[in-house]
């Protein structure tokens, strides 16, 4: 089973775990065996079992008897990677039983393979009556429909994913907008106030109001140097959010009590 849907750069560069979901997987699976009367259990390379292998315990220790968990590893790995095989069957010691692999593909990988096992109602080998039975065609059947019914699950999940990500980039493209507008707003209010007439007292308060509101900051001030004194003025200041005013106290401050504005000593 091949799915080749376009992938996004930040897709890319994961791993296709992602598409596993547990959940739905196990659903499936349950569902699938009782009505083809298979036995099933998904695995992977990265995680080796995905789904719990359906049956009663009975059940399992009878398939594995006849397949083992080698036999399970041996069919995993010949079809894991990129291998263009989506159903591969595994021979056994009988005709009694038939056990194939359902890769799963996206993009060339194997993601997961579906082992199938069924056996089979014209056996003349002597079968535990607890053991669900089905014919050679149905079974041949039933691994068709899993691929078309595989296949469609994991297009719809891609679909969610990519559907999600462009949801996740419009989202963040609108946010930048507002970002880039509110700065536009900004900056037109600046350059506006420093063509007005007002006094340079007024615009600068203003621009400094405005400033520390963009930034979302509660204070701001504007310091003047005094070289010679090797001192620090603070000749306006913006207070929001109830702060108390300090420009009154921050007059003549000595440069070494503000390392922000000391040269750098190597």
């Amino acid at each position: 089973m091949a799915f080749t849907a376009g992938k996004s750069k930040e897709i890319e560069g994961k791993s296709n775990d992602w598409l596993l979901d547990q959940s739905l997987m196990q659903s499936m699976q349950d569902r699938f065996c009782h009505a083809n009367n298979v036995y099933m259990v998904c695995l992977n390379a990265q995680n080796g079992v995905v789904t719990k292998a359906y049956g009663t315990k009975e059940e399992l220790e009878y398939v594995y008897s006849k397949a083992g968990r080698e036999r399970h590893v041996s069919l995993l790995d010949k079809m894991t990677g990129h291998s263009i095989e989506s159903v591969v069957e595994e021979p056994l010691d009988t005709d009694s039983i038939k056990m194939s692999g359902v890769a799963i593909h996206v993009s060339g990988e194997t993601i997961a393979v579906w082992i199938v096992i069924g056996i089979m109602d014209n056996s003349t080998e002597d079968i535990p009556d607890y053991m669900m039975r089905t014919s050679p065609e149905r079974y041949y059947k039933s691994l068709e429909f899993l691929e078309s019914l595989s296949k469609q699950i994991f297009a719809v999940k891609m679909e969610e994913v990519l559907a999600q990500e462009a949801f996740n980039k419009s989202r963040e493209s609108e946010t930048q907008m507002k970002e880039q507008l509110h700065r536009n707003e900004a900056m037109t209010s600046i350059l506006k106030m420093l063509e007005s007439e007002n006094s340079f007292t007024k615009i600068v308060d203003d621009i400094l109001k405005d400033a520390c509101e963009y930034l979302g900051i509660s204070a701001g001030a504007l310091l003047r140097e005094n070289q010679e004194q090797k001192t620090v003025d603070m000749i306006c200041e913006y207070a929001g959010g109830g702060r108390e005013p300090q420009m009154a106290k921050e007059q003549g401050v000595p440069k070494e009590e503000l390392p922000f504005l000391m040269e750098s000593r190597i």
